[in-house]
């Protein structure tokens, strides 16, 4: 994601300027500060894991929904509901 997201602002495209990019579809959470006060949130998968995934990490994965508030460009009340 974060070739991908600098290349875009680089190419000026809109989400090149954006203050947080939201991805989906894997298994996990994952917060992380990106620099210059942008944040990349992966939000995990509704559905729990799949065989496959089980079968390529050995892991099974709870479903979660996420849920948060954005004023500012910034990020509230991030909540990881099980």
């Amino acid at each position: 994601y974060e070739k991908w997201w600098a290349g875009q602002s680089a190419g000026r495209q809109p989400i090149g300027d954006a203050d947080v990019l939201l991805a989906g579809h894997l298994h996990h959470l994952r917060v992380q500060d990106y620099g210059g006060g942008r944040l990349f949130l992966q939000v995990p998968s509704l559905d729990g894991g799949s065989n496959w995934f089980r079968h390529t990490n050995g892991a099974d994965t709870p479903s979660r929904a996420v849920t948060f508030r954005t004023e500012g460009g910034r990020v509230f009340d991030l909540d990881p509901v099980l």
